[in-house]
C-alpha cells in the first residue's frame, strides 16, 4: 500500500495543473479504511479545500429535489475548484433494473 501511495503522491506533484484538475477518483471499501481521509490528503497535496457531502445533505423527500442536489453539489465544488467528497455515496448507486419508481431511475442516472 505504501507504494502505491508513493507512487500516487509522485503523481500528483509532478503532474500538470489540468490533469489534476479533471480527475475523477471513487474510492471504495469497507467503513473505515480511510477513503475520505485519501481524499482529504490528496486536497491538502494539491491545495484545494475539501467540500464534504453526506447523502442525508443531498437526498430529499421531494421527487426532483436530490437530483438538484446532487447536481448544485458539482457545480459548487467545480466553481471553488475543489475536491468534492460525496461520504456513502453507495446508497446512491443501486441498480436501475432494480428501481421501481420513476424518482429511483432518474436519481441513479
Amino acid at each position: 500500500m505504501m507504494t502505491q501511495l508513493e507512487n500516487f503522491d509522485s503523481f500528483l506533484r509532478y503532474s500538470r495543473t489540468d490533469q489534476i484538475m479533471n480527475m475523477n477518483l471513487l474510492f471504495y471499501g469497507p467503513p473505515g479504511t480511510g477513503k475520505s481521509e485519501l481524499a482529504r490528503y490528496i486536497g491538502g497535496q494539491i491545495d484545494r479545500e475539501i467540500i464534504c457531502k453526506r447523502i442525508s445533505d443531498l437526498q430529499s423527500k421531494y421527487v426532483g429535489d436530490g437530483e438538484k442536489n446532487i447536481k448544485r453539489a458539482f457545480q459548487e465544488a467545480e466553481s471553488e475548484e475543489s475536491i468534492l467528497i460525496i461520504d456513502e455515496a453507495d446508497s446512491l448507486l443501486f441498480n436501475r433494473e432494480r428501481a421501481e419508481r420513476s424518482w429511483e431511475i432518474s436519481f441513479t442516472n
